[in-house]
């Protein structure tokens, strides 16, 4: 049996402390704290033949999964941090990449 490998790397963004933390001054609910700090969220970004690629690409794009995230639980981008920066974005979330992604899924990949 072949697995299909995408021709996509895969950056996997997760929560640190300081998201919780601004989370929590905006919304003070613990259960809503606990499935942000511990919901990651996966991205397809270009396929790359090395990690230090991937992350030569993050420093360039960072902002667009920054605002992803902040989007994603809070629309009113007043409330967002003014001054995004990479290092700010190192500080909220924990970055994993992985180079090799495979699709075991037997449908067709759908967008929406």
């Amino acid at each position: 049996m072949h697995i299909p490998n995408l021709n996509r790397a895969a950056l996997i963004v997760k929560p640190k402390k300081l998201f919780k933390d601004w989370l929590y001054y905006l919304e003070e609910d613990e259960n809503l704290l606990e499935l942000a700090i511990t919901d990651a969220k996966v991205y397809l970004i270009p396929d790359f033949e090395e990690e230090k690629e991937c992350i030569k690409w993050l420093k360039k794009n960072f902002d667009l999964v920054f605002i992803d995230f902040l989007n994603g639980w809070y629309t009113d981008s007043s409330v967002w941090p003014v001054k995004r920066d990479y290092n700010l974005f190192k500080e909220w979330f924990e970055i994993h990449t992985h180079l090799m992604v495979f699709d075991l899924a037997e449908d067709d990949m759908e967008w929406f």
